[in-house]
């Protein structure tokens, strides 16, 4: 479901309902969740199996949802966040010494 603010699928023109359908049932409902999957590492990959598309069929899906929000949005959406000094949830190894 699409938060207050972001921009439906239905928003991107020309989207194949059957795309929608596909990315739906994945629980990618926003043209931002969208551009910010296939920004992940591996993302690009994974739609293209997931919605069995070419490779330039998803570059032309992902220019119309950038076409279809604010470039600072997609801007936003596309930049992968810095997670090199996040907690991982393990310690280090105690020193023996």
């Amino acid at each position: 479901m699409a938060a207050r603010g972001d921009t439906p699928l239905s928003a991107i023109p020309s989207i194949p309902a059957t795309l929608a359908t596909k990315l739906q049932a994945s629980w990618i409902t926003t043209a931002e969740q969208l551009l910010a999957v296939a920004a992940t590492s591996g993302g690009t990959e994974a739609l293209i199996n997931q919605l069995k598309i070419s490779r330039e069929e998803l570059n032309d899906l992902l220019n119309r949802a950038r076409r279809a929000l604010p470039s600072g949005v997609v801007k936003e959406v596309e930049t992968r966040a810095d997670t090199s000094q996040q907690n991982l949830g393990a310690l280090p190894p105690k020193d023996k010494n």
